[in-house]
């Protein structure tokens, strides 16, 4: 009976130790971190409202690239077309993912206003509410793009101004490079919670 006793609290002890330091071991990441794959809630404009990082790079590792953004920020908004015809274009190898700290309610009457008054229904998925990201990335400005390789790296943060066709065209050049000379251990990273650094070039600033 004592031994179960002692088992339990010693149990209970751990978990306790291991919650607090998950918690505090949360750091914002620098380029080459490795963002684990995090679970999403609160999706709209997607298939599903719920989401990993791996779902987002689906079976082909898309490289993505998270877009901080606001309503109150006219740049942010002013890419919207720019972003949606670059989704468009690399559908196959690239997902954009808006990302916002603003309500649900908020952003789906927005989107529904700027979806009428361009004609055009975005084709970006859209993170709402979110308190999770602003964890391990960084918000030096709006809009702000984190980009992450298919080994969960985040490669660059970047403005606007990088988010175009050179860019990506140069960047899923090195992505396939990655994937053919280490798909086993990026296909271990999508069946693991965090991933291992490797080596990519970086964006040229």
């Amino acid at each position: 009976m004592k031994k179960t006793i002692f088992l339990v609290m010693g149990l209970l002890c751990l978990a306790s130790t291991g919650f607090g330091q998950t918690e505090k071991e949360i750091k914002p990441l620098y380029i080459d971190g490795v963002l684990p794959n995090l679970t999403f809630h609160n999706i709209i404009n997607y298939k599903d409202s719920i989401a990993t990082l791996s779902d987002f790079q689906g079976p082909q590792y898309k490289l993505v690239v998270f877009d901080f953004w606001s309503t109150h920020c006219t740049v942010c908004i002013g890419q919207f077309l720019k972003d949606d015809s670059l989704q468009r274009a690399y559908k196959n190898d690239l997902q954009i993912v808006l990302v916002t700290d603003q309500p649900k309610q908020l952003i789906s009457n927005f989107i529904a206003k700027w979806e009428a008054g361009h004609h055009v229904k975005l084709s970006i998925p859209i993170i709402v509410a979110d308190t999770l990201l602003p964890k391990y990335i960084r918000r030096y400005f709006e809009p702000n793009y984190a980009w992450i390789a298919p080994d969960n790296r985040m490669i660059a943060q970047t403005s606007e101004n990088f988010v175009n066709q050179q860019t990506i065209e140069t960047l899923l050049k090195e992505m396939e490079k990655l994937k053919a000379e280490e798909s086993i251990a990026i296909k271990a990273i999508h069946t693991a919670p965090a991933a291992k650094s490797h080596t990519i070039k970086q964006l040229p600033q």
